[in-house]
């Protein structure tokens, strides 16, 4: 099945591996001149990179920073033979990338399945993509409006995500599912999500129950929280 989240994950082994014997084989052997240019040639690929948009350039700087603090981290810990074990058993998610020692205590995700909601909403939407929803996405998508620090504690906590992206024409209905380790973990992202939609569209939520809803310029955002679980969907038209 198609899962993201635990491609990027197994990519930050490797491209951590990689970084990691890199930075050892360059510590041991270059000179510090050496070390100086190869620095400044760096900057220099990066000032001449065309701007993009920050997620996909913290996707692909993911596996290179976060993958060799992984591989780092239980190279210190347990030496390359833990390192080599993670090839055997690579890591599942991007919050094992984040977290090491959940990777090491085997904290495996939990599957989240979105329903065929087509009964719901009309024959007429069709999936167009549906995908894992990691830690570092949510991540991701509050710091656009919430300062970092928050939206890692917010990200953090994450037990196991999806989303499905429906269309009709050139309409867009998206469900987002998060299932989270703790009740609290829970309380902390709706709250966060909520702020940061909040701050976007400068408008409030109808606080209700089981659903909350805000009317955007984008569209009906509804989130309903059950226990340790949040949806979170954005419809044209109020559908759900």
């Amino acid at each position: 099945s198609v899962n993201g989240d635990r491609d990027l994950a197994l990519l930050s082994l490797v491209e951590g591996d990689a970084t990691q014997v890199e930075n050892e084989y360059t510590l041991r052997v270059m000179a510090p001149l050496d070390l100086v240019g190869a620095m400044l040639d760096s900057l220099g690929v990066l000032g001449g990179m065309s701007p993009t948009s920050p997620y996909l350039m913290h996707s692909l700087e993911f596996p290179y920073t976060s993958g060799g603090d992984f591989v780092a981290f239980l190279n210190e810990r347990e030496g390359w033979e833990a390192v080599n074990e993670a090839y055997v058993h690579p890591s599942q998610s991007t919050e094992q990338i984040m977290h090491p020692d959940k990777y090491l205590a085997a904290e495996a995700p939990v599957p989240v399945v979105i329903p065929d909601l087509t009964g719901v909403i009309g024959a007429d939407w069709t999936v167009l993509d549906e995908d894992v929803m990691g830690e570092f996405d949510l991540r991701e998508m509050l710091s656009v409006q919430l300062p970092a620090a928050r939206a890692g504690r917010a990200a953090a906590g994450w037990g196991g995500g999806s989303f499905r992206l429906y269309e009709r024409g050139d309409q867009s209905l998206l469900v987002m599912s998060i299932a989270w380790e703790t009740k609290p973990d829970a309380d902390e992202f709706s709250v966060a999500m909520q702020d940061g939609l909040e701050q976007r569209y400068g408008g409030g939520f109808d606080a209700g129950v089981p659903v909350s809803m805000l009317n955007s310029p984008d569209g009906f955002w509804s989130m309903a929280q059950n226990g340790n679980s949040v949806v979170t969907v954005l419809a044209v038209d109020g559908t759900l």
